[in-house]
C-alpha cells in the first residue's frame, strides 16, 4: 500500500536509511521534515507491506528542477515488482516538464 508520508513515520524512516552508503547529511530528521513542510512543492510517501515501511520517496519541486531527495527501498522489495511498482507511481506523480536531479 502506498501512503503519504506522515510526521509520525520520520524517526523510523531516518533510522532506515541513517546508515546506507548513499545518505550524504548527517541531517537526515531535518532534511526529511522539509519535504512534510513543504506539502505544496513536496511528495513523500511510502510503501507499506504487513505493516512495515518497507520503501520511501521524497521529491521536491523547484523553478527549474525536481529534486529526489531520497529513494530507498528495503532488501525485501528490491529487484521485485512491489519495488518498481512503488518507483513507478511516484515518478508518475512527478511534473514530467521539468528535470530530475538526483541528490
Amino acid at each position: 500500500m502506498v501512503a503519504e508520508v506522515e510526521y509520525s513515520d520520520i524517526i523510523k524512516i531516518a533510522s532506515m536509511i541513517r546508515n546506507t552508503d548513499a545518505i550524504a547529511t548527517d541531517r537526515v530528521v531535518s532534511e526529511l521534515l522539509v519535504h512534510l513542510k513543504d506539502k505544496e512543492e513536496s511528495l513523500a510517501l511510502k510503501i507499506v507491506l504487513d505493516d512495515e515501511i518497507v520503501g520511501i520517496w521524497f521529491s521536491k519541486e523547484f523553478d527549474k528542477h525536481v529534486s529526489l531527495s531520497f529513494f530507498y527501498l528495503d532488501e525485501s522489495v528490491r529487484k521485485k515488482p512491489k519495488g518498481v511498482e512503488f518507483f513507478n507511481h511516484c515518478y508518475g506523480l512527478v511534473n514530467k516538464s521539468k528535470p530530475m536531479y538526483l541528490v
